[in-house]
Formats: C-alpha cells, sequence, structure tokens
C-alpha cells in the first residue's frame, strides 16, 4: 500500500467499506510509507548492564525487560515510566523474562546460571519473590511461551534440553528431550519457538544448520526433579519430525561449522531462522520460500522443499551476539532484524527488499519485540543499558537508501575481512573463564572488553562483548588449554565452539 493509500483506507473505513476494527488495522499497518516514519520514541532508562531482554504483557500496556545487572523491569508503554524494579533471583545475566499469558502476574525468567525462576507479581507494585523450578547445565537462552496457557510453557539452553512445566503441578518440570544431530551429537540450543498455528508444535536452533522441529508430545518424564542432568546416559533423546535447512547452506562446504541464533513462527505457522554468519531465510510450513530447503522427515529421508519467490534477507551482520530475528506488522508484512553494526533492519517479507534501516545501539541490536497491538510499534534493545521505544510518529517518511547501502556494504566487507581464518563464536562466559586460565591481567582482561579481537592460537575471536561483571557469575564451564599450537582443530571442536565443552587450542 503507497501512502496515499492511508487516507483512502480512512475513506473507506468511514463508509463502512472496510468492514471491522481489525482488518482497518492490518490496512493502514502494513503501509510502506508508515514504515518510512518510524523513528526512535523514547529510551528507557535504568539498567546497569546489556538489556538481554524485552517482551510485552498481553494487553501492550505494559513492557518487561532483564540485563546483565541481574534486574527486571516494568516499563508503562505510553508514558515510558517505570513501574517495578526487582532482582530476578539469578546469580548470572537475565536472559529472558515474560510475564505468561492470561496468567495475570506470573513472571518467568531464565539466564546464564542456568535457573528458570518464577514469581507471582503482587498487587500494589511491590517485588515478588521467585523460587526455581529447573535448572540447565550451562545457560538457559529461551522461553517457549503457548499460545494462551498461563500454566505451561517450555526452556531450552546450551545443554541441548528442551524442558517442559507446569505450574499446575506440585513439581513444575514435568518432561524435557535432548536434541542432537544426525550424528547423535548434543546440540546447544539458543532458540525454541512455539507454532501458535499447531499447540503441539515447536521449533528449536542453536550449535547446528538445521532447524529442529518437534512434536513436544513426545517429550518424555524427567530422569531427575531438577532438570539437572549430570550424563548423556539415560537422556530421553527425540527425533525431530522435520529437520530444514536451506540448499544455499547446505550445499556449502563448511555449512557443518554453522549455527543458529535464533528461529520464530509468524502468525501463520512460517518460521524465520538467523544464521550465524549467513542470512535470514523464511521457511514455509514444509520447507523455504525460495531459494529450495532441504526438508528431512524424522527417518532421515529428504521431503520435497517449497520453490517460491525469494525467501531470505540480508545486508545485516550477526556474528558477534546471539542475534533475534522477527515478523513484523500487522500480519508479518515485514521481517526484522537486529545486527552488529547496531542497525535494526526491515525487509518486505513477500520480496526480500530493504524498506527501512534505523540506528539502534552503539554496538549491537540483539533483542526486537513488536507490540501486541498497536500497528508498527516496537521494543528494541543490546548491548546499551537502555531500552528503546519506536514508533511510526517521524515527521515525513524518510529511508536514506544511499546510507543503507553504505551500511550493508561495511557489513559484508568486515565479514570478508573476518572469514581470512578459522573462526568460531564463543559466549562471554566460555571467553572470561579462558582469560582467567590464561591468568591474563585485569587490565588485559578489561581491554577486551567490548568490541575487539584476540588471537589465541590459532583462533581469533572477534566482536565479542564482554561485561567484566560476569567474571564471577559464570555457567558450568571446563576448558582445557592444549600447549600444542601446531594441533589443528577437530571439526567437532569447531561446531561445538558456542558450547562448554569446546576445547580451545
Amino acid at each position: 500500500m503507497s501512502n496515499e493509500n492511508i487516507f483512502d483506507a480512512l475513506t473507506k473505513r468511514s463508509a463502512g467499506d472496510l468492514g471491522s476494527p481489525q482488518r482497518f488495522r492490518r490496512t493502514a499497518g502494513s503501509c510502506p510509507g508508515l514504515l518510512r516514519r518510524m523513528t526512535l520514541q523514547k529510551e528507557l532508562e535504568g539498567h546497569r548492564g546489556c538489556v538481554n531482554t524485552v517482551s510485552f504483557i498481553s494487553s501492550g500496556d505494559v513492557l518487561v525487560s532483564g540485563s546483565d545487572d541481574q534486574q527486571v523491569m516494568l516499563w508503562d508503554w505510553k508514558t515510558g515510566e517505570r513501574q517495578l524494579t526487582y532482582h530476578s533471583g539469578h546469580s548470572g545475566n537475565v536472559f529472558q523474562a515474560r510475564l505468561l499469558p492470561e496468567s495475570g502476574n506470573v513472571m518467568v525468567t531464565l539466564g546464564a546460571d542456568g535457573r528458570v525462576r518464577v514469581g507471582h507479581l503482587p498487587q500494589g507494585g511491590a517485588a515478588p519473590e521467585t523460587r526455581e523450578i529447573g535448572k540447565h547445565r550451562g545457560c538457559a537462552h529461551k522461553l517457549g511461551i503457548m499460545e494462551n496457557s498461563p500454566n505451561v510453557f517450555l526452556s531450552c539452553g546450551e545443554d541441548g534440553h528442551i524442558c517442559q512445566y507446569d505450574l499446575r503441578q506440585e513439581t513444575p518440570f514435568t518432561s524435557m528431550l535432548v536434541a542432537r544431530d544426525a550424528n547423535s551429537c548434543r546440540i546447544g540450543l539458543n532458540a525454541i519457538s512455539c507454532n501458535p498455528c499447531n499447540s503441539w508444535q515447536v521449533a528449536a536452533c542453536g550449535a547446528d544448520p538445521h532447524v529442529l522441529v518437534y512434536d513436544i508430545r513426545s517429550l518424555a518424564t524427567p530422569p531427575s526433579d531438577r532438570g539437572i542432568v549430570e550424563q548423556d546416559r539415560g537422556e530421553p533423546s527425540v527425533k525431530p519430525v522435520r529437520w530444514i535447512i536451506p540448499d544455499a547452506i547446505k550445499n556449502n562446504n563448511g555449512h557443518m561449522h554453522m549455527h543458529m541464533s535464533s528461529v520464530v513462527y509468524s502468525q501463520n505457522g512460517e518460521i524465520l531462522g538467523s544464521y550465524n554468519r549467513e542470512k535470514v531465510y523464511l521457511f514455509a510450513a514444509d520447507g523455504c520460500r525460495g531459494n529450495r530447503a532441504a526438508v528431512l522427515n524424522r527417518d532421515g529421508e529428504e521431503e520435497e522443499g517449497g520453490s517460491a519467490d525469494d525467501g531470505s534477507f540480508e545486508g545485516h551482520r550477526n556474528a558477534a551476539t546471539v542475534k533475534g530475528v522477527s515478523f513484523f506488522g500487522p500480519s508479518d508484512e515485514y521481517v526484522l532484524s537486529g545486527s552488529d553494526c547496531g542497525h535494526l533492519f526491515w525487509w518486505s517479507k513477500r520480496d526480500g527488499v530493504l524498506q527501512q534501516l534505523l540506528k539502534g545501539d552503539e554496538h549491537v541490536v540483539n533483542c526486537l519485540e513488536p507490540h501486541p497491538t498497536q500497528p508498527l510499534a516496537l521494543a528494541s534493545s543490546g548491548i546499551d543499558n537502555t531500552v528503546k521505544k519506536w514508533g511510526p510518529t517521524a515527521d515525513a517518511a524518510s529511508f536514506d537508501q544511499a546510507a543503507a547501502k553504505s551500511v550493508m556494504e561495511e557489513n559484508a566487507a568486515r565479514e570478508a575481512d573476518d572469514s581470512r581464518g578459522p573462526m568460531f563464536h564463543i559466549s562471554p562466559q566460555l571467553l572470561l573463564r579462558y582469560l582467567q586460565a590464561t591468568e591474563l591481567t585485569r587490565s588485559q582482561q578489561a581491554g577486551m572488553a567490548g568490541r575487539g579481537e584476540l588471537t589465541a592460537r590459532g583462533f581469533r575471536v572477534t566482536e565479542t562483548t564482554v561485561g567484566m561483571q560476569e567474571a564471577e557469575a559464570v555457567a558450568e564451564v571446563e576448558i582445557t588449554i592444549n600447549d600444542d599450537p601446531g594441533r589443528e582443530p577437530t571439526l567437532e571442536e569447531h561446531r561445538r565452539g558456542i558450547r562448554s565443552e569446546c576445547i580451545i587450542s
């Protein structure tokens, strides 16, 4: 819809031709002219560390944020005023904080300490008491929130576990599975998403180039009541009902080194997957729109993938952190991603053309949360200590294509420069453990904070953002330092670069 069509929509609405208010919202909210008016409305200040999560309650009236400072904050979305601040109870960074839908007051958090905690927000704005209901080995990254479910939800983490919780049970941790690749190696997970069109279907991604689609009815009873499993033996491994990978990545000789940082479902069951050092890909229910995808069933047999118009989105850079991706618009007309260059990228879902580019962080944009009811409203966060509030309220439409081209060219040049040598992505916790193990001085460690480069006997780690407050709040990571600098890393060491079992040579 063109900019002028907004007025056409208003005219039709006044004449009753657009039907329900919901239809008008979808029609007007999908206008490219409104997207070109996106602007930063306000920065929400209060956190003292990187903001790793932003989420709305169902009505959209309140925004929830969590940070490296271990605090959870609730904000009035309309005014931007802080309503509540409380300590999460975590001993490490808060990676996600969500209010369960239809619950009214049940807050769930997880973080770098691997713990999953739940609390009930009391009346009157008092801080809630939280309790631990589960624990991953290593970092716990994402929650899987089910549509209209005030009691049941999922979590995933670097241990490869997908865990299910039911708050109606005396022991909420009820079932689990372990994600494994085709060689039965455990896959550390970065993200999980529940299909709003199919309540039993979830998609997960992590240290593997495939999107893993599971039937959660296959989850097994956990071997312990805490979710902590010390040995691989006896863990319930469930095969995905589908493994999805774009042919463009499958046919790349180095694809087994790739991993994914984010996966999310659309309102209609489509899947977005964001690849580290690669594009964002759009998958239909049975494969990829456009650039063909290999779709394997649970027996490893290849199914026919979809083939339509362009289904990939590029120009951003996803190398430094766990980057989020999202659908955007009242009917998911756009694809939205953060970037290492500190910009937000909006593409048209239909043809993959960049529609808007805005600066959203001094370093890296990681988190993106579209408003549940207001068309084109958005919250974002990243390495900065603030939450950004966005909306289509600029005085005039604007999209500087020349500046966007320059940003994308710079991202491509940096990616090409970084591809000169063998690299792998590691978490800030793992890097800190390495720095401690090599007995670097505090001044040398401080020099690694922010965006930089470390050469460590053959490996280059680039643009890793390290918060020094994480030094004592790290996951249970075990690093072996190999004194033989001539030894080449194994394929498994490359592939497990973001996992705690990685050997740094």
